[in-house]
């Protein structure tokens, strides 16, 4: 269509209604979805921001994944320190430390009475053994230095000894034997190579307490001791 001015008819463009409602309709429709998928995620975080169980929960989870499991972790117990072990030395070898033990029979209680003496005041433990290997205790650690040993079956052999304690040093003494015999029982020093010396005596005089014949000359440490007097090796002269 045309308007007429000054008799000349003027063309007017008229925009197509139909091509801006479509360009229109599709706009609105992207600000739709757009504003709905806005919506939505402001939605989801306000609701998140103002949901403390939302809030609440996911902290929890968080913490728990970063705590570490308790039954995973090993229990640390304290143990009490081991008292140290005490060093064991024998009577003669040490000159610092050393204790006799002896007995004597008595018939009428049928009973041994020990006695023992050392050259420390410590603390003191009887024993008592079938074969001079595997021994047994007898008392308790005390500072008594005597006891009396009663028993009611009869025996053919045994071995006593007495060991001394003293700040975390040991000894023990020689063994003495008890030996039955038809009046009763002979308690007598050990001697361990049957020489005639006792242990303690060859410790005194620096012979081996388990070789009859120390220096292989031909004559026993017995003779050469008791009766050709050549065996005077001394390790001191302390008196045991």
């Amino acid at each position: 269509s045309g308007i007429a001015v000054d008799g000349k008819t003027e063309q007017q463009n008229i925009p197509d209604d139909s091509s801006e409602a479509e360009n229109s309709e599709t706009e609105i429709c992207s600000q739709t979805e757009t504003s709905s998928e806005t919506e939505e995620s402001s939605q989801s975080e306000s609701s998140s921001a103002t949901d403390p169980s939302v809030t609440e929960s996911s902290s929890s989870a968080a913490e728990s994944s970063s705590k570490p499991d308790d039954s995973s972790i090993p229990e640390v117990t304290t143990e009490p320190e081991d008292e140290p072990e005490e060093k064991e030395t024998d009577v003669g070898q040490s000159n610092d430390l050393w204790v006799i033990a002896y007995g004597e029979y008595d018939e009428t209680e049928n009973a041994i009475d020990i006695t023992w003496y050392s050259n420390v005041d410590g603390e003191y433990q009887l024993f008592v053994s079938d074969d001079n290997k595997d021994y047994e205790s007898l008392t308790e650690k005390s500072s008594y230095k005597a006891f009396r040993y009663t028993f009611e079956k009869n025996f053919d052999l045994r071995y006593f000894k007495v060991k001394v304690s003293k700040d975390g040093k040991c000894a023990y003494s020689i063994p003495f034997t008890a030996k039955k015999t038809l009046s009763g029982y002979v308690l007598e020093p050990l001697d361990s190579d049957d020489d005639g010396l006792s242990d303690v005596t060859e410790l005194k005089i620096g012979t081996d307490l388990n070789k009859p014949d120390t220096d292989d000359d031909g004559l026993s440490d017995y003779e050469e001791f008791t009766v050709t007097f050549t065996e005077k090796r001394y390790l001191s002269e302390q008196t045991l």
